[in-house]
């Protein structure tokens, strides 16, 4: 079920902590943050890419050669951010870095995997070839796409966790 479905009475009992990692491709990330807040009595930490992914410097790079125009990615951090501060929130933040490693058997399970990542059928094969041997690394295994990106963890205190004076769990600053 969304977040964005989801009333107070359907969770009964208030959440000390809601965490929301990589999963905010919300259709009212407003609605969503919103309820979030309402069913938490302690912290809410939201997990998200603050800048550019490499599978997204993929698709941007890729998109245009196959579906004709621009690739339009997420929003990232910024925007988060800035509907916290809409509602009021003035979230502490945390950004670090991010290793990406998506390994496959061989060239051709690669190959399998962009065709149906990049939305692309047996006629684009060419491209996503191309593509496929610059940016494959070959590893022990195989081959993987690698790439590294920073994340942000936003996270603040409910306002029935400054009523109730619950505290943060150790190390969860980090």
């Amino acid at each position: 079920k969304r977040w964005e479905d989801i009333t107070p009475d359907e969770i009964g009992d208030h959440f000390d902590i809601t965490i929301a990692a990589f999963s905010l491709g919300m259709k009212d990330i407003r609605e969503a943050i919103s309820r979030m807040d309402d069913v938490t009595r302690g912290i809410v930490a939201l997990y998200w890419f603050a800048n550019e992914t490499p599978w997204e410097q993929d698709m941007a790079a890729l998109w245009p050669a196959l579906h004709g125009k621009a690739y339009a990615p997420v929003p990232k951090g910024d925007v988060l951010y800035n509907v916290l501060h809409q509602r009021g929130i003035y979230p502490n933040s945390v950004v670090f870095p991010l290793e990406y490693h998506d390994e496959y058997r061989d060239f051709d399970e690669a190959l399998d995997q962009c065709r149906e990542r990049f939305m692309a059928g047996p006629h684009h094969d060419s491209i996503l070839r191309r593509f496929c041997e610059k940016r494959l690394v070959p590893i022990p295994e195989g081959v993987s796409f690698r790439g590294t990106s920073l994340r942000v963890k936003f996270w603040w205190h409910t306002g029935m966790c400054r009523a109730t004076g619950l505290s943060l769990p150790d190390n969860f600053e980090n």
